[in-house]
């Protein structure tokens, strides 16, 4: 990747990442084990989770946060609509799960916003290799906090 933006980032021990955030699970070494466990458990909250949540897994932690707020979303729209390519040969994805390497586990995340040259992404996957992504942007409220 050439490029990310500011995001809400994880800590260690109990707290939270962003508004409604919660912290489950951990994982130990990358592959083994605790991972797949890990993994498999990011999997079945990713399926049962309700309209209006976002699951997450970063550096070996699910990650349960709603979904942001009308002004999340037009501050993400604002900065897709600044990033808008008038030659259509990158274009800004909403709604578009990453896969990450990870020292822990494979890293699973939406981020608000990822730009990448059009036609980058097969709609089948649920989650894209990172590969063609050229910026990450998270779009974060000054209530915003990490713990």
């Amino acid at each position: 990747m050439t490029g990310t933006g500011t995001g809400t980032g994880t800590g260690t021990g109990t707290g939270t990442t962003g508004a409604g955030a919660t912290g489950m699970g951990t994982a130990g070494a990358e592959g083994g084990p605790e991972a797949a466990e890990l993994l498999d458990r990011f999997d079945r909250l990713s399926a049962a989770s309700p309209d209006g949540r976002r699951v997450e897994l970063l550096e070996g932690r699910i990650l349960v946060t709603t979904v942001g707020t009308a002004g999340h979303a037009k501050g993400v729209m604002e900065l897709a609509e600044a990033l808008w390519d008038e030659s259509r040969v990158r274009r800004g994805h909403t709604g578009i799960g990453l896969r990450l390497p990870d020292p822990v586990a494979e890293a699973r995340v939406l981020p608000d916003l990822v730009v990448a040259p059009r036609g980058s992404f097969r709609d089948e996957d649920v989650r894209q290799a990172p590969d063609p992504v050229l910026l990450v942007a998270e779009v974060v409220a000054p209530a915003t906090r990490v713990a």
